[in-house]
């Protein structure tokens, strides 16, 4: 069946329009194009929720990539396990920058105090704020998580005990996230929204965006406010960073 692992790699080939196409990008779009290269040859039926067929008779497809943007038309050889690929477009290429919101759905409403005051960065395009709330019915939501986690620059962790708790964040989010921030490849901050035994956690060795012994329900509406303001001015300086 498609999709299951069972086959090896394509062997990839690059027709001379899009190749040129790919020399004029800068380097960060080079890089970037050439993972999404090495995804579809890793296996082109992956990603059928973003691939649209072109035309039957010839095997021509188009895959369109979320974040940053990417689009990829391509040829497919199935029995000579061959791809070829025809032409790339990249409009507009600018890194994205992606704010990734881990909690618990306990905490809903914790989550939409702090998106509101996210909304500061509606007019910079390239900055994407994602929680599960982003995945669609239908979606497969194992691969839209994985892919925001590997995509995020930033981790906002809603930390209370009911998040401790989660065995979903415990076992698939909270891994990669920590790891990805040991190798210096992410910020992590986390947000005291309610008392917790975060001492006996990995979080404790991380920086607080509050301080977690005056965790954001203790406080009165207007000490939130200025909490979450401050909290939003270091999210914006880790993604200046």
């Amino acid at each position: 069946m498609p999709g299951d692992g069972e086959f090896p790699e394509f062997a990839s080939s690059i027709s001379g329009h899009a190749r040129a196409i790919r020399d004029k990008l800068d380097q960060s779009a080079q890089l970037s194009l050439n993972k999404v290269l090495d995804l579809l040859a890793d296996d082109p039926d992956k990603y059928l929720h973003r691939t649209t067929r072109l035309d039957e008779q010839s095997n021509l497809y188009l895959y369109s990539h979320p974040s940053p943007r990417i689009e990829v038309t391509y040829k497919l050889d199935r029995d000579g396990k061959k791809i070829y690929f025809m032409h790339f477009a990249v409009p507009q290429f600018a890194e994205s920058k992606l704010v990734f919101i881990s909690y618990s759905h306990k905490d809903k409403e914790w989550l939409e105090k702090l998106t509101k005051w996210l909304s500061g960065f509606d007019d910079d395009d390239r900055v994407r704020i994602w929680s599960d709330e982003n995945i669609n019915a239908g979606d497969d939501w194992r691969e839209e998580i994985t892919d925001a986690l590997s995509a995020a620059r930033v981790a906002v962790l809603l930390v209370s005990q009911d998040f401790l708790a989660s065995k979903f964040i415990k076992e698939n989010e909270l891994p990669p996230l920590l790891k990805a921030r040991e190798q210096g490849e992410l910020d992590v901050l986390w947000i005291a929204i309610r008392e917790s035994t975060y001492e006996d956690t990995a979080i404790e060795r991380y920086q607080a965006a509050n301080d977690p012994k005056v965790p954001l329900d203790s406080l009165q509406p207007p000490e939130q406010d200025a909490t979450l303001k401050s909290i939003y001015k270091q999210i914006k300086a880790a993604l200046e960073r």
